[in-house]
């Protein structure tokens, strides 16, 4: 709950800079060391109006919004917000030259070094969540001085200055992948939210503990939908490639993770006892009502960022538009009947909705008939021997 501030603020102030940068990069548009210049004019800028509004909600709203959390803590994980900010932009400035060798590393580098910083000052110094944040806030700083370290190669050869014509261009196409993002992240928060509003700030220990584990099954679309956005841009003037490679791939993330899934609800409630005891048993009910939406959730996200190549990321924000009322308005209803289960079940209701919106536009736009992108072909097979001999 601590860091929900920090996080809420990184996400709904991003303006979509990050997901403008990869689409304008992987067009080949733009120069990197001029989308890294245009980034931090809006960074700086940004950084100071979320850290106002921070300071605002938490004088005023602390104890209304966040019962029982620490103001101090409040503040402390305010300073985390301008790093992950920068950290965010930055990273996608790789995403957009495909460049996944550096991205993969600076992804992991941030919660290794957090997991690392966290076991010492949680466990041996007893620092409890002053530790974890502490832990959290150097995980992102040291990310944050690898990505900049590494970005100075692209600058030798290319022209460094902030362009006003792409910062017009980057808000243009960012502000409707960010408010469709900033729906997503409702979306995705939202059950968290009325979990600690209408049931307790224990419940929602647990309930993230379901999310936490559960959401590992996005690995597989979440890697995918990294590596494809930038892949589909540049397919812009090649339409059959384009109109071929997403129902494959939608196709190959679906049914891997459905693997995955059958797999974890079998042994969820061992899992969650090994890994974090029979004190949050709970949330192995929760991880069963939350899988169904989590599935058919990475075909969707397969299929938006086919949507977002093609330069409509608005579709995808009328779609969470949508969602987060059916979202909001399911778990107002389930959560006092159900419980966390009922806060699960509502989030599953919303995801199978988006998947519903997002495959009939996707067939709408790719002219793809709506059932290929779940519809198994001979070439899966052949993709799947490939892969495994190269495995």
């Amino acid at each position: 709950m601590t860091l929900l501030l920090s996080t809420s603020l990184a996400k709904f102030l991003n303006l979509g800079i990050a997901p403008a940068n990869v689409y304008f990069l992987g067009q080949k548009r733009i120069s990197i060391s001029v989308a890294f210049a245009t980034c931090l004019q809006l960074w700086w800028k940004l950084s100071l109006i979320g850290t106002l509004i921070g300071i605002l909600i938490i004088y005023f709203k602390a104890n209304t919004w966040f019962p029982s959390t620490s103001q101090f803590l409040l503040y402390f994980a305010l300073l985390i917000f301008p790093v992950s900010l920068l950290q965010a932009y930055l990273i996608s400035l790789f995403q957009g030259i495909q460049d996944f060798k550096n991205y993969n590393k600076f992804l992991l580098a941030s919660p290794i070094v957090t997991f690392i910083v966290a076991i010492i000052l949680v466990k041996f110094a007893n620092l409890g969540v002053f530790g974890a944040l502490s832990a959290s806030a150097i995980g992102t700083l040291i990310g944050l001085l690898i990505c900049l370290s590494a970005l100075k190669v692209y600058f030798f050869a290319d022209t460094f200055c902030h362009d006003k014509k792409y910062e017009r261009k980057c808000l243009s196409y960012g502000w409707k992948a960010h408010l469709s993002n900033i729906l997503a992240f409702v979306n995705y928060k939202a059950d968290i939210f009325m979990v600690n509003l209408l049931l307790s700030s224990s419940d929602v220990g647990t309930y993230v503990i379901a999310v936490s584990l559960v959401e590992r099954l996005w690995l597989l679309s979440s890697a995918v939908s990294t590596v494809t956005l930038p892949r589909l841009a540049a397919l812009h003037q090649n339409e059959i490639a384009r109109k071929t490679l997403t129902p494959i791939i939608a196709r190959l993330v679906f049914f891997s993770t459905l693997m995955g899934a059958l797999l974890l609800a079998i042994f969820s409630q061992k899992l969650v006892f090994i890994l974090f005891g029979p004190e949050f048993s709970g949330a192995s009910d929760a991880i069963l009502w939350l899988i169904p939406g989590i599935v058919v959730l990475s075909l969707a996200r397969a299929l938006a960022n086919d949507i977002a190549a093609r330069g409509y990321p608005e579709l995808n924000m009328y779609v969470s538009i949508i969602v987060v009322v059916v979202n909001i308005l399911s778990n107002s209803f389930l959560i006092p009947k159900m419980g966390l289960s009922g806060a699960a079940l509502a989030t599953s209701i919303s995801y199978i909705s988006t998947c519903i919106l997002i495959m009939f536009l996707y067939s709408r736009l790719s002219k793809n008939h709506w059932w290929e992108p779940i519809a198994i072909q001979k070439q899966d097979f052949k993709i799947i021997l490939r892969l495994k001999k190269a495995i």
